[in-house]
């Protein structure tokens, strides 16, 4: 059976603690605020195995912004400024995962009936 996979951005908690550590960062949070909305959760990456663990969730890439940039854009990339604190997690749904005991899967189209 093939793994479900998700993939998924977030922040580098240093963003949150000190705004002052990532180019940029200064004006996207004066438009976070105008717009009425604040970030409130981050990671930091080297955190992330764990805590995709604790939800039955494996880690397959972390990439940052700056990493992902030069991937695609190759030299190109050396020139751009961007939002370094952006990640990018492709995630496994992991082979011991269990449910929580309060989870109820929604029934499809073609599902047995429960017993």
């Amino acid at each position: 059976m093939p793994q479900s996979q998700l993939v998924f951005t977030y922040v580098h908690q240093g963003v949150l603690d000190d705004p002052g550590a990532f180019h940029g960062t200064a004006r996207i949070l004066t438009t976070l605020k105008a717009a009425g909305e604040q970030w409130t959760f981050g990671l930091f990456p080297a955190s992330v195995p764990a805590f995709l663990a604790e939800r039955g969730l494996g880690l397959d890439e972390d990439v940052g912004a700056d990493d992902y940039r030069a991937l695609y854009f190759g030299r190109a990339a050396a020139a751009m400024r961007g939002y370094a604190f952006y990640r990018i997690a492709c995630v496994h749904v992991s082979e011991h995962a269990s449910m929580p005991p309060n989870h109820r899967r929604q029934r499809r189209r073609g599902d047995a009936p429960a017993a």
